[in-house]
């Protein structure tokens, strides 16, 4: 269990400081834009904020300088003002559908559409679920022991990853457009983020073209994932999970391990897909009519 528990913990670190999942962020961008050209940039463009995640130590901190960047108006714009060809712009323009401070990432973590009462986000509200539902399932499971590793943070990660799962559900090629928009869209995303945040800083334009070619290869081998049918694709975003954080080096390789925390994983990826299959879309339709609304609507490519 310590080692189960020094996993999760590794996993979180990487990946809890999402919002909604690449899948889920493809088909907010494709419903925002579902015509014209450089279709592939602009949902590639809606992935790529998440990289940060290779740019810091510190991915759990909201007020870590990478996330600040990427995800809030001090930073989202600068791909943009950047930006000087039409694939570029529309690499951008995707980008801008993405950010916390009034894109799709606003409703996830900030304030639901569908529980606007809570004045919490959507996957902050169905974490809480997650976490309660499973503390009781381990617990009739005879699993009781495993109760600590069942933490808010924890069950944030997996909700965002089974709500992808439902998106899938709801959209079956989803996984295809995310495998084209990473792996057939223009090549300039990162130079353009160099360029847009390195501001000349050589240190800096490395890191974001070496992050970007990172995160390219990780986004076709989960879209080939959501392509599968679901009673594989469940267990195989699950070993991808255990993967992604061995991979940013900041999991310890669980090594025996490894199965329980994969069928922990699992377990959750199911209860999210359950707790979120009835209102998902109600969300995701008021996040694209909100993201109309903004100021996104006056920029074109």
């Amino acid at each position: 269990m310590k080692a189960i528990r020094f996993a999760l913990v590794g996993m979180l670190a990487a990946t809890a400081a999402h919002g909604w999942g690449p899948a889920t962020h493809v088909m907010v961008a494709n419903q925002l834009k579902s015509t014209g050209q450089y279709k592939a940039e602009v949902m590639y463009g809606a992935v790529a904020p998440d990289l940060y995640l290779l740019l810091t130590p510190n991915p759990m901190d909201p007020w870590d300088p990478a996330f600040r960047a990427t995800h809030y108006p001090m930073g989202i714009y600068a791909p943009w003002a950047a930006a000087q060809t039409p694939e570029e712009r529309a690499l951008a323009w995707g980008y801008l559908t993405h950010n916390e401070g009034w894109g799709a990432d606003h409703t996830a973590h900030i304030t639901s559409n569908v529980f606007p009462g809570t004045g919490q986000g959507y996957v902050i509200l169905k974490a809480a679920q997650l976490r309660a539902l499973m503390l009781q399932q381990l617990e009739q499971m005879g699993m009781g022991s495993y109760a600590g590793l069942i933490t808010e943070a924890n069950t944030h990660f997996i909700v965002e990853y089974g709500i992808d799962l439902v998106a899938k559900g709801m959209e079956p090629e989803l996984g295809e457009k995310l495998v084209e928009a990473a792996g057939h869209r223009s090549a300039a995303m990162g130079p353009l983020l160099a360029r847009a945040y390195g501001q000349g800083d050589p240190q800096v334009e490395q890191a974001f073209q070496q992050a970007e070619a990172f995160w390219d290869p990780l986004m076709i081998r989960y879209g080939s994932i959501l392509k599968l049918p679901m009673k594989k694709a469940v267990p195989q975003v699950a070993e991808f999970l255990v993967d992604l954080g061995v991979g940013l080096g900041v999991l310890q390789d669980p090594g025996a391990d490894r199965p329980m925390l994969v069928q922990l994983i699992q377990l959750g990826l199911k209860d999210s897909m359950a707790l979120c299959a009835e209102d998902f879309l109600q969300e995701i339709r008021a996040t694209v009519e909100s993201i109309q609304g903004s100021e996104l609507s006056q920029l074109t490519y």
